[in-house]
Formats: structure tokens, C-alpha cells, sequence
């Protein structure tokens, strides 16, 4: 159950309102919420049963009793496939994630991902091929947004493939950044300064 306190009930709503705009058409990589309810301070979101979030899997895996050692293997190969099967499905129906990192990506007992968190997401209009937050804008920390985001520019379906990208990188040099530590971030992202040497081994 996914808990938010009840300032965030727009965004909330915003969610679920792009998961029931998917009606039918779902997709196993997608995390699929059963319900929803509040009361006078939170709003509670009940979803699929998973087991831990990819970041907690690639930086803490030692505190995760359901998966095995996370290391740069077929079964990570995996799974990042499925992440980017996910973003293409949602692409598909006109929907950009927008708030793509690795704590947005769950993971169940069997290792199958779900792409969850749509609270930021926007579905794009026929021929629309870009677009602006009039709400709910996401704010870029982390180091997870483009540099559209960032400078508050127009953004297209880019914007999740730039995060795609950097969860790779994230994934296979088990935990690093390619736009640096967290406080360089945004900058190094904004400036086009990144760093590739810790998987241009493989």
C-alpha cells in the first residue's frame, strides 16, 4: 500500500487518472493499483505486491532477503529490458512517465519489474508532440531530468528516454552516476559534462 499525505491528493488523482485512461490496455511491466482510499491525513494507494525497489537492489542489496546479490548479469540485463519494454508501452498510448529513477522502478519476489509512480506523468494529445506542466511540474533533483526540465523548457517523450539512459549506467556500474555526485548533478547536466569510465569495460 502506497501512502501520501493528503496535500498530494491532486497528484494522486492525476495518477490514477492516467492509469484508468490505459483501460484495457495494460502492460506486465506496469504496476497496477486495486484501489484507493483516504482519510482526514493520508491517501492510501493499494497496488501489486513487490518486493523492493531497483535502487534498493543495486545499493543496499545485502538488505534485501528476496533477491539474490545483485551483479551485472543476464538477469539485470533482464530487467532493464524490461523497464525500457514498460516506457515504449506507455509511449505507445501517448503517455510520458516524466519521474523515470530507480526508486520508481519496483521489482517483485520473482524479479519482474513494475514501472510505478505516474503522479507526474502527462498523455499527450493527437499531434501533440511536446508539452508543458501547468502543475505538478517535476523538479528535476537527483539528477533523473534533462535538461529541459531543468531550465523549465518544453519537453517531449525525451525526457524519459534521458532517464532510461542514465538508469543503465546506474544499473551496470552498480550504483554510479554518470552526471557525478549529487550536488554536480544538475549542473553537469545542464553544462552536457558526464563520465562513461566505469562501464566502458563491458
Amino acid at each position: 500500500v502506497k501512502r501520501m499525505h493528503i496535500a498530494f491528493v491532486e497528484m494522486v488523482d492525476a495518477e490514477m487518472k492516467v492509469l484508468l485512461d490505459l483501460g484495457a490496455d495494460w502492460h506486465p511491466n506496469l504496476l497496477r493499483y486495486q484501489g484507493k482510499d483516504q482519510d482526514d491525513n493520508f491517501v492510501y494507494l493499494a497496488s501489486d505486491l513487490c518486493a523492493t525497489t531497483l535502487h534498493t537492489m543495486v545499493e543496499k542489496p545485502s538488505f534485501n532477503p528476496f533477491l539474490p546479490d545483485y551483479s551485472v548479469s543476464d538477469e539485470s540485463m533482464q530487467m532493464l529490458r524490461e523497464v525500457a519494454t514498460g516506457i515504449e508501452f506507455l509511449h505507445s498510448l501517448g503517455v510520458v512517465h516524466c519521474d523515470i529513477k530507480p526508486r520508481n522502478i519496483l521489482l517483485t519476489a520473482d524479479n519482474q519489474v513494475k514501472v510505478s509512480d505516474m503522479g507526474l506523468s502527462k498523455k499527450l494529445e493527437e499531434e501533440e508532440t511536446s508539452f508543458t506542466f501547468s502543475t505538478n511540474a517535476p523538479s528535476g533533483d537527483g539528477g533523473w531530468a534533462p535538461s529541459e526540465v531543468l531550465l523549465c523548457k518544453r519537453k517531449t517523450m525525451k525526457v524519459d528516454i534521458f532517464a532510461m539512459g542514465v538508469l543503465i549506467y546506474f544499473v551496470l556500474s552498480k550504483g554510479s552516476h554518470p552526471f557525478g555526485n549529487i550536488f554536480k548533478r544538475n549542473g553537469n547536466i545542464v553544462d552536457g559534462v558526464f563520465e562513461l569510465d566505469k562501464v566502458k569495460h563491458l
